[in-house]
């Protein structure tokens, strides 16, 4: 009975993985930074400073104020990675944005210059 149990278990743990993989979107705001935690227990060795961790925390910005998440360690190489990805489809986003605002700039300029000659071959006539 003791292996089908841990059978169990252990098809579990492969379902939870699998789950959480799904559940986690391809990009996420934010930064993933270790901190080193106080539990505020009477008699525990953080009282000393010998603090727990380090633990994984995912920092975001929401409604101009700072949220701090837990991030599970299984969790935390994906989370880094959708943390990644989101800053660089803003980078993308930004450099493209970028990109765009030249050539409107330089079709403006064009679109100045057709008019200037439009009018200068009016008055011209």
């Amino acid at each position: 009975m003791a292996k089908k149990k841990d059978v169990t278990a252990v098809e579990g743990v492969h379902v939870r993985e699998r789950e959480t993989e799904k559940a986690l979107p391809k990009t996420l705001p934010g930064a993933v930074c270790w901190q080193w935690v106080r539990c505020g227990k009477p008699g525990c060795k953080c009282e000393r400073g010998e603090l727990h961790g380090p633990y994984a925390y995912r920092f975001e910005r929401v409604d101009g104020r700072l949220r701090k998440h837990y991030i599970p360690k299984a969790d935390v190489a994906a989370l880094i990675a959708a943390c990644e990805r989101h800053r660089e489809d803003g980078r993308a986003r930004r450099a493209a944005h970028r990109e765009l605002t030249e050539l409107l700039r330089g079709y403006t300029a064009t679109c100045r210059e057709v008019e200037r000659w439009v009018k200068t071959a009016r008055s011209s006539r």
